[in-house]
């Protein structure tokens, strides 16, 4: 996937979504991407698969300054006590997808129902404003759960920023919201909200050399049939929590084994 398809993609998966999400997707991609050129101009840095445990005045990870403990830039840490900091670091990834994917874009729906709550969910959404896509490379699929707009892709990642350059390139912006790169269970999560003029929930997870993604709004689409981007809620906050966004992302259904 080069440049132009990626960006096409992207705008693809972004196209319904009104103006302050897409704003965000669409800078925060571009500011990855020119990141991503830069790091790979430049050296690589690797990042070592294990759980470090950094004890205050005995740290086993040491900076070159003073004998600071060493940080990771980019990466949540809720893990820590007044004694002890323990800072989970990713498991590598591979550089490009090492299996398959196995599950098509319209089955993806139903899948996703069998981690959540019962609830009614749609068929696959498939117009003008919600392209459904389908490729050995990458899905993309909108559907309601609850009422609500769920969005799933799946992505090469080799293609794209990394989860601490998507971050980072947005610390600069504070009128945007502020995702958050952290690792759960050995994986990157890129984790993002939006609180005006609807609300939404979104998560990124890489793992197999792909990017998988989903995010869930409080509304049932994007426009009104009229045009307008004031949307009614359906409820007060998106369908689907963080964490549940999180375990299904994560989830090694999507690959086969």
């Amino acid at each position: 996937m080069n440049e132009r398809d990626l960006t096409a993609l992207l705008e693809r998966a972004t196209g319904d979504l009104v103006p302050e999400v897409d704003r965000l997707v669409a800078d925060g991609t571009a500011r990855g991407r020119t990141r991503l050129r830069r790091r790979r101009v430049g050296s690589a840095v690797a990042v070592a698969a294990a759980v470090v445990v950094l004890t205050i005045g005995t740290s086993l990870l040491m900076s070159g300054d003073g004998g600071k403990p060493r940080t990771e830039p980019g990466f949540a840490d809720d893990t820590q006590s007044v004694e002890t900091k323990t800072v989970e670091l990713p498991r590598p990834q591979p550089k490009e997808p090492d299996r398959p994917t196995t599950v098509s874009a319209r089955e993806a729906p139903t899948i996703i129902g069998t981690f959540l709550p019962p609830g009614p969910i749609s068929e696959p959404l498939e117009n003008a404003d919600f392209p459904l896509v389908d490729t050995a490379d990458e899905r993309l699929v909108h559907f309601r759960y609850d009422g609500t707009l769920t969005t799933f892709t799946i992505a090469r990642a080799d293609s794209l920023a990394t989860c601490r350059e998507f971050a980072n390139a947005e610390q600069a912006n504070e009128s945007l919201p502020q995702p958050v790169c952290s690792v759960v269970d050995g994986l990157e999560v890129l984790t993002s909200t939006q609180d005006s003029p609807v609300r939404t929930i979104g998560v990124t997870v890489w793992n197999h050399g792909y990017a998988i993604s989903l995010q869930s709004y409080n509304v049932a689409r994007s426009k009104n049939p009229d045009g307008s981007e004031d949307v009614p809620p359906v409820m007060d906050a998106p369908a689907i929590s963080v964490d549940d966004l999180i375990t299904i992302a994560s989830s090694g259904v999507w690959f086969e084994e």
